[in-house]
């Protein structure tokens, strides 16, 4: 009886994780999926509700404690709360498919990882049984054979393309140029990959990143490791297009997953790895393909759970700062587990966490800042404040559509998440908050993309399968509780904090309609033929005088934006057309001041009827309309 009953606790304690993980699943599938002007007014209410509800669930997995992500005492009231943001959700996803009329895509994005889900399994067996085997002494040999057997299948299934379709994104083609420029000698911070990342997107090869400024991100923008990790496949083949596609890109991608594989299975400090692990393996079946914006993601990935799984050993400062070294958005995780090795260990391991962090990064990157500091400073925020925003930024594209901000300002509003979630980890210091937190902050820009929260939520998935030590409540919690008054200044700090951004919102806002001002009303949209013609009034502060550009945007039937304008394509008869190096897109209005613009913009070879939306931008002054459907027209 005892050992029934042991059983279904343990059960139950599982289930927690599953639940959390279902609700990331539907964060990331659901209310990031589709635009918010697409869909009605009770929607985008719901998908807010979604964000609000999701941050909730996320403070409250982290008060309780239980073993593979119980979250304890708490575990009801969790539950509960799950279940209804789980409703919420697919309430939301059921309107939103409603607006498509075309749930296609959809399925078949869901559809497809199940069909191949067999190779993953067989690769995720052979690499539990390998370190199975190799962690018992006498049969260390045979578990090398086995990890060698697991890296074959590798090899068969992503170089057969099952797994992945190797089509480079903008991301591969600098990092691959950025490589070229290193090993001839240059500053791959100051070279701009810009003519071959134009003539790719016209031939319909590759996707680009565009900047509010009229021209699209086009040189380095991560640290060192990022471009550096490319660097030994470099001999492999010429560096084109066709051999990024074809060589390049299937061999980072066996050799990056064998290493993320290896790092997750080998990190599982449990005496019987051969225990089946259905959430993990069915959560990564879906999430890698999923959190695909570069194929160093993978290796991102095995670098955070090396650094969380050894977080209490002496060599802790080494992974963090290949983290640090890697890409910015591991940033704010990795300071997460630097607070963490302060509050729980003591101030002289976190203080050697963090110098030795540090001096990683330097070793990795001082080279590039020595040589370049400016080339290499601007490069990584060079798209700040420039960035278009998108609908999967949640909160952020929220307040953008609704309230109209510089872009610039959603930095601030990230930083203060920033700060908030930081004192609530303080005193939570519950190590598996680290993913939680750790994406939270996205939510709050103008731009994001579901990848960055496909990523945490598959280190979210891993690291719930640790066995963690006994809680620490860490020395900032106990001097917090010595006293109300300690405790009334955390909260207040956080209130504070809360109050700082929505006078950031507020102060943005009204910078917003004292410099431009912009709004569109009287949309109308039809196609004649093949060509689609938009019309509406643009109305802007009366005074402004300026030269925004205009996008058209389009929406499929799964939310994703296609822009009309770009590469010396007119919208506006009479529009002067340049050629390469001038900015990525020519349609510019010339706004004189009287307040209102009368738009007229025209497509040509448009087939069918589309979700439709005029874009204005004048470097981190932006507006997007609200979608109109077109119509069939004479």
């Amino acid at each position: 009886m005892v050992a029934r009953q042991g059983g279904y606790l343990k059960m139950r304690k599982g289930m927690d994780g599953l639940m959390f993980t279902a609700v990331l699943f539907l964060l990331v599938i659901g209310a990031l999926r589709y635009p918010a002007q697409l869909v009605p007014g009770a929607v985008q209410a719901l998908q807010l509700s979604c964000y609000v509800l999701f941050i909730a669930l996320a403070c409250l997995y982290g008060l309780g404690r239980g073993a593979e992500g119980g979250v304890g005492r708490y575990s009801a009231l969790f539950r509960r709360a799950s279940a209804a943001y789980i409703a919420l959700a697919l309430v939301s996803i059921a309107l939103s498919i409603a607006a498509f009329g075309n749930v296609e895509a959809l399925l078949g994005s869901l559809v497809y990882p199940m069909l191949t889900s067999i190779p993953y399994v067989i690769i995720f067996f052979l690499m539990a049984l390998g370190t199975y085997l190799y962690r018992i002494r006498r049969y260390r040999r045979m578990g090398i054979l086995v990890y060698a057997i697991a890296l074959m299948l590798i090899i068969g299934f992503f170089e057969s393309r099952l797994a992945l379709s190797y089509v480079a994104n903008d991301e591969e083609i600098i990092t691959m140029l950025g490589a070229k420029a290193l090993l001839a000698g240059s500053n791959p911070y100051a070279a701009s990959a810009a003519g071959v990342l134009s003539a790719a997107q016209i031939n319909n090869s590759t996707s680009i990143t565009i900047l509010s400024s009229g021209n699209i991100a086009a040189s380095m923008d991560y640290p060192a490791l990022f471009v550096l990790s490319f660097v030994p496949f470099y001999a492999l083949a010429q560096p084109t297009l066709y051999s990024l596609e074809h060589v390049y890109m299937p061999a980072e991608s066996i050799v990056f997953i064998f290493i993320m594989l290896l790092a997750i299975w080998s990190s599982i400090d449990d005496k019987d790895p051969l225990r089946p692990r259905y959430l993990l393996m069915g959560a990564l079946i879906f999430l890698i393909p999923g959190m695909l914006l570069s194929l160093q993601v993978y290796l991102m990935l095995a670098i955070m759970v090396v650094a969380y799984a050894r977080l209490e050993s002496r060599s802790a400062w080494l992974f963090l700062g290949l983290a640090l070294s890697m890409q910015q958005e591991l940033w704010f995780a990795v300071i997460l587990m630097l607070l963490y090795s302060f509050n729980t260990y003591g101030m002289r391991k976190g203080i050697r966490d963090a110098a030795g962090a540090l001096a990683v990064f330097v070793a990795i990157n001082g080279y590039f800042i020595a040589t370049g500091p400016s080339a290499y400073f601007h490069a990584l925020f060079q798209t700040l404040g420039y960035l278009l925003p998108s609908a999967e930024a949640g909160i952020g594209f929220f307040l953008f559509t609704h309230l109209n901000m510089p872009l610039a300002d959603f930095a601030y509003l990230f930083m203060l998440s920033c700060a908030a979630l930081a004192l609530a980890f303080l005193y939570f210091n519950e190590k598996r908050l680290v993913p939680v937190f750790g994406m939270i902050p996205f939510l709050f820009l103008s731009h994001a993309q579901a990848a960055y929260y496909f990523f945490f939520a598959a280190l979210l998935v891993v690291v719930i399968h640790f066995k963690e030590g006994r809680w620490n409540g860490g020395w900032f919690r106990k001097e917090v509780g010595r006293s109300r008054l300690r405790l009334d200044a955390l909260l207040g700090s956080i209130a504070a904090i809360f109050t700082a951004g929505v006078a950031v919102v507020i102060v943005a806002h009204a910078s917003y309609m004292g410099h431009a001002g912009f709004s569109v009303s009287g949309q109308s949209a039809y196609i004649s033929g093949n060509t689609l013609h938009y019309a509406a009034t643009l109305t802007y502060s009366r005074g402004y005088v300026g030269s925004p550009w205009v996008l058209l945007g389009a929406y499929n039937s799964i939310g994703n934006i296609q822009f009309y304008g770009l590469h010396n394509t007119s919208l506006m008869n009479g529009t002067q057309k340049c050629q390469f190096p001038c900015s990525l897109n020519i349609n510019v209005l010339r706004l004189n001041g009287s307040g209102t613009y009368d738009l007229y913009l025209e497509v040509y070879n448009v087939s069918g009827p589309q979700y439709v939306s005029a874009l204005i931008y004048e470097n981190d002054y932006a507006y997007q309309s609200d979608m109109t459907k077109s119509s069939r027209g004479s």
